[in-house]
C-alpha cells in the first residue's frame, strides 16, 4: 500500500471516528451546527469532543423549561422557537445575533462570527449576563487601561528598562506584551480591522483579522460592544459551573463553598438567592493568582 492511498485512508478513519463521536451528542442537533461539525470534527476534534461533554450537547432548552426551576441552568423565560427543540451547538453560538457583531463574515453560506459574548450568551441566560454586566469584573479593562495609575503601574511593570540621555528611562511595553500579561484577564479590545485570505485544506477562505485577539479576559471588549467574557470562568468548550467554582483551588473550592452554603442556611432556596450566593462567592475565587486575599 502505498503511503499517499494509506495517508488518505488515515485521515477518513479519524474523520469518521470523530464526527461519529461528535453525533454522539444524546440531544437533536440542528442542521447548521451539523454542517460545522462535518468539517471541524476533523481540524478541531479536541473543541468538539469537549462539546459532547457538555450539558448543552445532552439537554435542548425546550428540555430545560420543563425542569423545576431550582434545576434549570438557563433563566429566560421563553426561548426563541428555532433554538428551543435542538441542542447547543456551534450555529446556535456563532451565528447568533450577526447583525450586531464586528467580527461577522461570510464561512460556507452562513453569517458567523468568531468571538462569542455575553450578549450572544444572554439569549438563554438573560439573568446572569445582567448580573456579569454590574459586576466589577466586567469592567475590568476600563478599570485598568483608563486610569492612569493603573497604567503607570503597568507600564513600570511589562515596559524596558533603557539608558538614554546619560539615565534610565522606561520603553512603554508593545501591545502584545500587554496583552500576554495584565490584559491577558483584565481583557483586550477586540475589533476587526481587516480581512485576510488564507490557503486551507478546504480551500481558500476569507477571515476577519481581530486585534486583541485570542482573549478571554473578564473584561474583554467585544466585536458587539459588549463588555467581559463568560469563558473566562466557564472554559470553553464545556462551558461547565463546576469548572467556574473550582478554577485554582479544586476541591478545596467546592468544600469552602458547601461549608458557607451550610452555614448561610442557604441548603435549599429560589434561583435568586443561589445565584446571589455563588456570585458573591466565586470573585474571590477567581482572581487570586495575582491578586491574593487582603492584599
Amino acid at each position: 500500500m502505498s503511503k499517499k492511498l494509506f495517508g488518505c485512508l488515515s485521515f477518513l478513519l479519524m474523520v469518521f471516528f470523530t464526527l461519529g463521536t461528535a453525533l454522539g451528542a444524546s440531544g437533536k442537533i440542528s442542521e447548521e451546527t451539523s454542517a460545522c461539525i462535518e468539517c471541524h470534527a476533523s481540524i478541531h476534534p479536541g473543541i468538539v469532543a469537549d462539546w459532547k461533554e457538555s450539558r448543552m450537547s445532552r439537554i435542548t432548552p425546550g428540555e430545560a423549561l420543563k425542569t423545576s426551576e431550582i434545576e434549570r441552568r438557563i433563566s429566560v423565560k421563553d426561548v426563541p422557537k428555532k433554538l428551543a427543540d435542538v441542542v447547543v451547538g456551534c450555529a446556535e453560538c456563532h451565528t447568533i445575533n450577526p447583525e450586531k457583531h464586528g467580527d461577522t463574515f461570510e464561512h460556507e453560506g452562513y453569517q458567523a462570527h468568531i468571538v462569542v459574548t455575553p450578549q450572544d450568551c444572554a439569549t438563554c441566560h438573560p439573568v446572569e449576563a445582567t448580573q456579569y454586566s454590574e459586576n466589577l469584573m466586567s469592567h475590568a479593562y476600563a478599570n485598568l487601561n483608563e486610569n492612569p495609575v493603573y497604567q503607570d503601574l503597568a507600564e513600570t511593570i511589562n515596559g524596558m528598562q533603557v539608558f538614554q540621555d546619560m539615565k534610565t528611562v522606561y520603553k512603554k511595553p508593545d501591545p502584545g506584551t500587554c496583552a500576554d500579561s495584565c490584559n491577558f484577564c483584565h481583557g483586550t479590545k477586540v475589533d476587526a480591522v481587516g480581512v485576510k485570505t488564507l490557503d486551507t485544506d478546504f480551500g481558500e477562505m476569507k477571515l476577519p483579522i481581530l486585534t486583541g485577539w485570542p482573549n478571554q479576559g473578564v473584561g474583554r471588549i467585544n466585536p458587539d460592544k459588549s463588555k467581559g467574557s463568560c469563558t473566562a470562568c466557564h472554559t470553553r468548550h464545556r462551558f461547565s459551573i463546576q469548572m467556574a467554582i473550582q478554577g485554582l483551588r479544586g476541591k478545596q473550592a467546592w468544600k469552602y463553598l458547601l461549608l458557607r452554603w451550610k452555614g448561610l442556611g442557604l441548603r435549599s432556596g429560589s434561583v435568586e438567592s443561589r445565584n446571589r450566593f455563588l456570585g458573591s462567592n466565586l470573585c474571590c475565587l477567581s482572581y487570586q493568582p495575582c491578586h491574593k486575599w487582603g492584599r
